[in-house]
């Protein structure tokens, strides 16, 4: 499993038209580095990146807001909709030093949806942007799939805009289920198809699904006299896929008969991730609410389950999947490791309950409680047509895939990665992380020279053909990062991490996302500088020279080098020479830089 202290990242996720919640995970690790480097306030920043080439242009920063070393996450104000942003979440060090740590995918932000043309949108007061937005002043609405048939809606309305709505004429809370598939929110109107009165004390509820394999989006509002709408939060557009039928020989069992008459009181929502990891091994996580499982317990469910379906090329509207394999879990479990078994192929992950079937012939029942979004496991990537065909991709672990196995917890290794960032048209930087359970695998394998690779990946589907392979860097283990040439611009570029062994084998660690690295347009005005470091030396030849706690190779004539980029703050390397076992010889070399910036 993903060691947790080797991972950060953040989400932001558009709650309504002027607001937006952002999410975090920052491992141990990170913060006690950052904290080293000077870094004393925790900050989220919102930018404004609509237009904006990240790979050359600098976006807009449009608000900071300074956070708690203890929180998770927080609501930010949208001050323009219609528009892109990212958020960036780092520390500010020395007053104005940024540390970064993690940063957001780009997502829009629309204007509010217009349903119907004889009703009046009201807007939402307006908001002063200040650093620190008021969580009680933040309303919004979350649509959640439950069955093919029903979807979970639950909101949060502040009082204060309760009472704004009342003053307006607001006299009975609404929810409102409009139908989007293949509607542009921005310009088109949706199709409204149903509303539903709820209670001023109610929070959540259950809404009628018409037809499955299509987009919805939920609104909360009052109506006001003469039909008025006064708009309160929409939530994010949500596809509804046909039921799947896992098994002919088990019985799919709803959880509940439900009508569409009110909104039913529903607990929290449950829901399964499935995260490809490597091209035989994926992570499962979930949350079930406790009111679902006592739910189906008291429906005679008796062991939790993941199941793993193949689902390529299949329809689930109306096709059954193919199921692969079935794992037992502890109630208390959050997440597991799963096997691929086969890559290049379309799977998807459900959680439930597996119940006595005295009741249905003796056939065990399933008692679905949430399905994952399909995913597809690409292979590893076939580097170049040189490279032996039987090149050993190594897997973390080997498990066997059973039934209704018995499965105890298992201790994963860490994940290794690798990411390739473009700082111009002619360069980029690559950092990677390499698990040293993975190394040590490789090692033993014959793996022998430690190499990135950079592949040119434009126009190429990875799931069945080669990239070109551009350039190779022979680095020391010591590295952690590297600065690698980009040979033409506007095209799209991964890069690899791996070892070659005997016969000119490719033993891979990790490969990173694809990433398009742009020309610079004509006419901006822009500034990179970057910097590398690089030690050399000589000694006696026959010695072993060791920087940092890893071995470096030396010429025969006895000198070496290594080069790395020249970070921000302090590097620090203890360099030792030894020969014939006992005489040794030590340099302590320590390198610090400050970027200022003005």
């Amino acid at each position: 499993m993903v060691d947790a202290d080797e991972e950060s990242s953040i989400v932001l996720t558009p709650d309504t038209y002027t607001s937006a919640h952002v999410s975090w995970e920052i491992s141990a690790a990170k913060k006690a580095e950052l904290w080293q480097q000077g870094g004393t306030q925790l900050v989220v920043r919102l930018y404004d990146v609509t237009g904006i080439d990240l790979s050359y242009q600098s976006p807009q920063v449009v608000q900071q807001y300074e956070c708690a070393e203890t929180a998770h996450d927080r609501f930010v104000e949208i001050p323009l909709n219609d528009r892109d942003y990212i958020a960036e979440i780092g520390y500010i060090a020395y007053g104005e030093h940024w540390l970064f740590i993690a940063r957001s995918a780009i997502v829009r932000v629309f204007s509010p949806v217009k349903p119907d043309p004889i009703v009046d949108d009201v807007a939402i007061p307006a908001e002063t942007a200040i650093g620190l937005v008021d969580a009680d002043e933040e309303s919004s609405i979350v649509l959640t799939p439950d069955t093919d048939t029903l979807a979970h809606v639950s909101w949060e309305i502040s009082a204060a805009k309760k009472a704004a709505l009342r003053q307006q004429g607001g006299s009975q809370l609404i929810v409102r289920l409009y139908d989007v598939t293949g509607i542009d929110l921005s310009h088109q109107t949706p199709q409204l198809v149903k509303l539903y009165e709820s209670e001023e004390t109610e929070n959540d509820g259950l809404v009628d699904i018409p037809l499955n394999d299509r987009d919805y989006i939920a609104e909360i509002g009052y109506i006001a006299d003469g039909d008025r709408w006064l708009f309160i939060a929409r939530s994010a557009i949500v596809h509804v896929f046909g039921s799947v039928n896992p098994d002919p020989v088990v019985d799919d069992v709803a959880i509940a008969d439900k009508t569409d008459v009110d909104l039913v009181d529903v607990q929290q929502e449950s829901s399964i991730v499935l995260t490809p990891r490597t091209f035989q091994w994926a992570e499962v996580s979930w949350e079930i609410s406790e009111a679902k499982k006592a739910a189906l317990r008291q429906q005679g469910g008796s062991q939790l389950v993941v199941r793993l379906y193949d689902v390529t090329g299949i329809d689930l509207s109306y096709q059954n999947p193919q199921f692969v394999q079935q794992y037992e879990c502890e109630e208390t479990a959050h997440d597991r490791f799963v096997e691929i078994p086969i890559s290049d192929r379309d799977y998807i992950a459900e959680i439930g309950y597996v119940a006595d079937g005295d009741a249905y012939g003796g056939k065990l029942r399933w008692l679905f409680i949430a399905r994952s979004a399909i995913v597809r496991v690409f292979s590893p990537v076939p580097t170049d047509s040189t490279t032996d065909p039987t090149v050993e991709n190594v897997a973390l672990l080997s498990e066997t895939a059973v039934g209704l196995a018995n499965v105890e917890a298992e201790t994963v290794p860490e994940e290794s990665s690798i990411v390739l960032t473009p700082r111009t048209p002619k360069w980029a930087y690559v950092s990677w992380h390499i698990s040293k359970a993975q190394s040590e695998a490789l090692h033993q394998q014959g793996g022998s020279q430690f190499v990135v690779r950079l592949y040119d990946v434009t126009g190429i589907d990875l799931s069945y053909q080669s990239p070109q392979l551009v350039q190779q860097y022979e680095s020391e283990e010591v590295a952690r990062d590297r600065f690698v040439a980009i040979p033409v611009s506007d095209r799209d570029y991964m890069v690899e991490i791996g070892y070659i062994a005997d016969g000119d084998r490719w033993l891979l660690i990790a490969r990173s996302a694809n990433v398009r690295v742009f020309s610079r347009a004509y006419g901006d005005f822009w500034f990179v500088a970057d910097a590398e470091l690089i030690i050399h030396g000589a000694t006696q030849p026959n010695t072993s020279v060791n920087i940092g706690g890893h071995a470096i190779k030396i010429k025969p004539d006895g000198t070496f080098h290594l080069r790395l980029p020249f970070s921000d703050g302090l590097m620090d390397y203890l360099i030792t020479v030894a020969a014939d076992g006992e005489s040794t010889r030590t340099i302590h070399k320590k390198f610090s830089q400050e970027t200022s910036e003005s």
